[in-house]
């Protein structure tokens, strides 16, 4: 599978963006090699970089369409992502790849998906979709809960872990509902 994550890295001291790409499978081991700075935003392929920064991290509250255009694009990337984790415990429980690979694989979606809770915790979104903009970023919690959780399932193999992730995979997929819900009712 042939993973393509561009991701937008800004320095602590000025928050100047570095544009990078990642084509890979072992998406942890060239995320650490590439980046010696925590990145700030993920995002797919921007058009414009500078633009990006000016949204991700710009102090003003978001114009209307780019805040929605903004949350598509996190809600795309929950479902890719809920979706690839389905897939590494469909592939963990036929024994087709091992906990040490599902654990690295999991950890990899973990770290960019509270990139993305980092990211929605600096928006200021307009004022009539803050409840929706707190719905989606109680998803992408609850999301990175599940991951977190699964991550060391599949490391310790202990039960516990996966019931704390059944659990907030529960909570992450009403959320989601509620989120598309309010979604639907905006359009």
């Amino acid at each position: 599978m042939l993973v393509i994550i561009t991701a937008l890295s800004a320095t602590a001291s000025d928050r100047s963006p570095v544009l990078f790409t990642m084509s890979s499978t072992s998406i942890v081991d060239e995320y650490i090699n590439r980046s010696r700075e925590v990145p700030t935003v993920v995002t797919v392929e921007p058009s414009n970089p500078w633009e990006s920064r000016r949204i991700w991290f710009g102090e003003d509250e978001v114009g209307r369409e780019e805040y929605l255009d903004m949350i598509d694009l996190v809600w795309g990337m929950y479902l890719e992502d809920l979706n690839y984790s389905t897939y590494l415990l469909d592939e963990y429980i036929a024994k087709n790849i091992s906990g040490r690979e599902a654990m690295t694989a999991t950890v990899s979606l973990f770290v960019f998906t509270s990139q993305t809770v980092e990211m929605l915790a600096q928006i200021q979104p307009p004022s009539d979709l803050a409840n929706y903009h707190n719905v989606t970023i109680q998803a992408v919690l609850n999301l990175e809960g599940y991951l977190w959780n699964m991550g060391r399932f599949y490391e310790t193999n202990r039960r516990v872990y996966a019931m704390q992730a059944h659990d907030s995979f529960n909570k992450s997929m009403s959320f989601y509902d509620k989120g598309m819900e309010i979604r639907r009712a905006i359009a």
